[in-house]
């Protein structure tokens, strides 16, 4: 089972920036076993890893993590997470209009450091216009997560998911994959 899940993430993440490019490939698949070896010792279980907070609502139980502190790219965001064993953030749309508020809350208390901008895990870097979430579950284009007028169709170059706090009040739009935000990790205790 640890095998599988290791080969999807690697998959995962080669459908965004393909592996290859990575002149440290083998340190990161080392870096995401590591990550998938401490997930282990929660699985199952409803605690949480050091610095990640319980979630039992709607599509729990999981721990998640807003990560103020880094900007990245959306690769980037998502190495981050699945070396600590996590994954970008999905969501349903019950716990979407939670989290949507915990995280204006948390900005109007400490804004982040690159801006009021968060990735999540969705993406259609595979297919244009077909957004899937990190899971591999399918991202309905017209549910109460996006934006109006998001995801903008055909919009290639713009593949990742984002809440947009500046213009959206956070809710999740499509950008470049290259813009810089905080990740929200999340690993589910299922």
């Amino acid at each position: 089972m640890r095998h599988i899940l290791l080969v999807w993430c690697i998959v995962c993440l080669d459908a965004v920036e393909p592996l290859h490019r990575y002149n440290r490939r083998p340190n990161i698949i080392r870096r995401i076993e590591l990550g998938l070896e401490k997930i282990w010792s929660h699985v199952g279980k409803k605690t949480c890893p050091e610095q990640y907070h319980l979630y039992l609502g709607d599509g729990g139980p999981f721990c998640y993590k807003i990560v103020t502190e880094f900007c990245k790219s959306w690769t980037s965001a998502r190495e981050l997470c699945l070396v600590e064993g996590a994954d970008l953030m999905v969501f349903t749309e019950k716990n979407f209009l939670e989290f949507r508020e915990m995280i204006k809350d948390l900005y109007n208390i400490h804004a982040f450091q690159c801006g009021p901008y968060a990735w999540v895990g969705a993406t259609d870097a595979k297919t244009e216009n077909v957004w899937m979430f990190v899971t591999g579950a399918k991202l309905v284009v017209n549910s109460v997560l996006w934006a109006n007028g998001e995801p903008g169709l055909g919009s290639s170059g713009r593949n990742c998911g984002i809440l947009d706090g500046d213009r959206l009040d956070f809710f999740m739009v499509d950008e470049n994959c290259m813009w810089k935000a905080i990740p929200i990790c999340q690993i589910f205790l299922g």
